[in-house]
């Protein structure tokens, strides 16, 4: 098992409460493995972006199939160096 070391960082009140209402919303136990779930969806993210590949969630309903391109700033920066080569 690795060996743990504790990081801090500051935020506002106003985003700690969103973290707060996050981890109640999707029932985490704790900050950290709130902060775990997050750390390995924007790693999983940043992989497909490298790939030039689009973040998106999909609605496939009956006869809807919209869905909705995630733009996180960073990923279309990836996405974009990825697509030029």
């Amino acid at each position: 098992m690795s060996e743990r070391v504790r990081v801090q960082f500051e935020m506002t009140n106003d985003r700690l409460t969103e973290l707060d209402q996050l981890k109640y919303r999707g029932k985490f136990e704790s900050r950290r493995e709130l902060f775990n779930a997050a750390f390995e969806l924007l790693d999983w993210a940043v992989e497909q972006a490298e790939k030039g590949r689009d973040i998106a969630s999909l609605n496939i309903d009956d006869n809807d199939t919209t869905h909705h391109i995630f733009a996180l700033p960073v990923l279309l920066r990836l996405q974009r160096n990825a697509r030029k080569k």
